[in-house]
């Protein structure tokens, strides 16, 4: 069960533009897929675990989780909701930061972009059985503003985290990867979606949600900064 909302933010939460970011995976950024042999079969809900390496920066690891919410103008979005969840900078990511997971959805998306996309670092995350739960408990956070900016929390982490992503879509849909085969795609209108990261632990470090609605809500640990 969520906490009641109320804004996430503080002292030490840093405000970068969304172009700056190239809307990972997701939007007009026309990421190109290919067929993938022995890719599961569509499903409207996509449910996956992942181990992913964190990066050394400075002498520290850590992840970044950012969200906004979408701007609506009338019943129609100028801009989507997203959340993102990465590590560091990773020279093997040449398109923009590097993401382990990262959801977007709005509908009606506004001209050219598509109403939902998934995507996953392939190359930087491994499937796992670990059991990650969905949800905000001991977390803090709220609403994501709707910014044309995002406010990125950073804590710190082990050399792995555990990350699940739970994307609810509108029709069957299938993880495909890119050309270079870095991420894994799907892109579709997403009813819903949730990524949530603890480490190895147990410690749960991140909550976050993405609403076809266009709201977005964000939650970290309370260390978080």
């Amino acid at each position: 069960m969520l906490r009641p909302e109320r804004e996430p933010g503080g002292a030490g939460v840093t405000r970068r533009t969304l172009a700056g970011y190239g809307v990972l995976f997701a939007t007009a950024s026309g990421v190109a897929l290919v067929a993938a042999s022995g890719t599961a079969a569509p499903a409207s809900v996509l449910d996956r675990t992942y181990s992913c390496t964190t990066v050394e920066t400075r002498g520290a690891r850590t992840i970044e989780v950012s969200a906004t919410s979408g701007l609506r103008k009338g019943r129609k979005l100028t801009s989507l909701a997203q959340a993102i969840v990465s590590s560091g900078n990773d020279p093997s990511v040449p398109s923009g930061p590097p993401a382990f997971a990262a959801v977007v959805a709005g509908y009606p998306p506004p001209p050219s972009f598509p109403p939902g996309s998934l995507g996953i670092a392939a190359r930087r995350c491994e499937p796992t059985r670990a059991t990650v739960g969905l949800t905000s408990r001991r977390l803090r956070g709220g609403v994501a503003p709707a910014y044309q900016t995002y406010e990125q929390v950073k804590c710190y982490a082990p050399r792995t985290v555990l990350v699940r992503v739970r994307a609810d879509f509108a029709r069957p849909v299938a993880l495909k990867p890119s050309r270079d085969r870095s991420l894994l795609v799907a892109v579709a209108r997403l009813r819903s979606a949730e990524i949530a990261v603890r480490t190895p632990g147990g410690k749960p470090l991140a909550y976050a949600e993405v609403l076809d609605s266009g709201r977005a809500r964000v939650f970290t640990a309370r260390d978080c900064f």
